[in-house]
């Protein structure tokens, strides 16, 4: 077996219906195809997303704009730390075998999750009040407005529940402490990229 074999291990669709599996909580990373190639394409898409999130809600008008490099930078960072992270805890359980596995979930569901809350995000971000436009002047809007706010916080919600269980199965825990590792594992990512 190559250490990077260039191609998928499974079709888009399989591999799609996988990570959707694993967001309902129904798989967990063992079910995952081991794959180097898989890891890193789903890094470059989380990337991509990231900074197609930040250009569109900064409305970033240059590619290559200061902005843009600094968030670069911390995509980049963000997603290392959250490797590191995910590797330093299965070492420590003697676990260190499943990190591609575990990582590729983790990042896979992340693209996922992202690809259903773009558009609430940049829902969101539209209808907004700002300082100049007051609050939502009709019913209508105002429900849209408080719909799109419950529908990011139980994106958010969502993300957390499916992070805890791909920690608990990578790391044989309960899911409570799945949980306290996600909170965790977000801590020290939060921590290293506002360090820098």
């Amino acid at each position: 077996m190559k250490f990077l074999d260039l191609k998928l291990p499974l079709d888009l669709q399989s591999l799609a219906k996988l990570f959707r599996d694993v967001c309902l909580l129904k798989k967990g990373p063992q079910d995952i195809p081991y794959s180097v190639f898989l890891l890193i394409l789903l890094c470059f898409l989380d990337f991509g997303q990231t900074l197609l999130f930040d250009m569109g809600l900064n409305k970033v008008q240059k590619a290559l704009d200061t902005l843009t490099l600094i968030n670069s930078f911390k995509a980049i960072l963000r997603l290392a730390s959250s490797g590191l992270f995910v590797f330093i805890v299965l070492q420590i359980k003697q676990l260190s075998s499943r990190w591609i596995q575990t990582f590729t979930t983790m990042v896979g569901c992340n693209v996922l999750i992202n690809i259903v809350a773009f558009p609430l995000i940049v829902l969101l971000f539209t209808i907004m009040p700002t300082e100049e436009a007051a609050a939502p002047s009709s019913m209508l809007s105002s429900l849209i407005f408080i719909f799109t706010i419950i529908s990011v916080i139980a994106a958010g919600v969502w993300s957390i529940l499916v992070n805890a269980h791909i920690f608990k199965h990578a790391l044989n825990i309960k899911f409570f402490m799945g949980v306290l590792m996600t909170f965790a594992c977000s801590g020290f990512t939060i921590l290293i990229v506002n360090f820098f």
